[in-house]
């Protein structure tokens, strides 16, 4: 497995997309609340996810291992809520990248060497 500064590339891979997800979330906030100010709740809960979603890519980099079995659940239930799109005939590129993209996760996440730097952690 190929590391970088002691931790597997996936792993770097899988929280880092997180990551910029969550910080996607925050600047769509500021965004937000810059554009329509009476939008005030939708901006903070925006930045809550956004703030949620690096809190989960930084305790999933830090191999904690309630974050792993929560990116495992949070992407079996997405790939589930996809692939029903793509079975219903709501199959956009993107639902089909979301899907293969929550397959691979799992996969990576679930292969015994990167499943065994989550178990004795904290």
């Amino acid at each position: 497995m190929r590391q970088a500064l002691g931790k597997p590339v996936g792993l770097w891979l899988v929280a880092g997309l997180i990551a910029l997800d969550g910080l996607g979330f925050i600047g769509a906030s500021v965004q937000l609340v810059l554009a329509a100010p009476e939008e005030w709740i939708a901006s903070i809960v925006s930045t809550a996810i956004g703030g949620l979603l690096v809190l989960k890519a930084y305790n999933l980099w830090s191999l904690h291992r309630t974050a792993w079995l929560i990116v495992i659940v949070a992407t079996v239930l997405g790939g589930v809520v996809h692939t029903l799109e793509i079975v219903r005939g709501h199959g956009e590129p993107s639902t089909w990248f979301a899907a293969a993209w929550a397959l691979v996760t799992v996969v990576y996440l679930t292969r015994p060497a990167v499943r065994a730097l989550f178990v004795h952690s904290h």
